[in-house]
């Protein structure tokens, strides 16, 4: 079609990632298919391999553009809100339990990591610049 300008497999990450992100819901949130002490006890490794997982889907799509300032941001984001989660956990893990306020912080970070929301931003900002380009 005329006039969409997506990086290179752009579609089949946003397809892994959605696909990846609709099994954590089912499994990990939404309780479906009645195996919830078998999945409690994984669910933290359960959501680290998918935040893993789509850091390293939106990369290599981001890697395929010419566009290197983009994947600067995507590496940013996902390592700073990486790193915030890493030292609450490590913080209430050594030294003690973290404010209430903080905790609360932890469960939306974890969604936005594993939602399809940034890479959507993503590949709509490339979009942008590359019509923009055409044109």
């Amino acid at each position: 079609m005329k006039g969409f300008y997506f990086p290179k497999n752009f579609w089949r990450g946003l397809l892994f990632i959605l696909i990846a992100y609709t099994i954590v819901q089912l499994l990990v949130y939404q309780h479906l298919f009645g195996i919830d002490k078998y999945i409690a006890m994984f669910r933290q490794p359960i959501r680290w391999l998918t935040i893993t997982f789509v850091y390293i889907v939106g990369a290599r799509m981001l890697k395929s553009t010419d566009e290197m300032w983009l994947l600067t941001i995507w590496h940013f984001v996902h390592i700073t809100l990486i790193g915030y989660l890493l030292i609450v956990t490590f913080f209430e893990y050594f030294v003690r339990a973290v404010p209430y306020g903080i905790r609360s912080s932890v469960a939306p970070i974890i969604e936005f990591l594993i939602s399809p929301v940034l890479y959507m931003c993503a590949g709509l900002i490339y979009h942008t610049i590359e019509s923009g380009k055409k044109n």
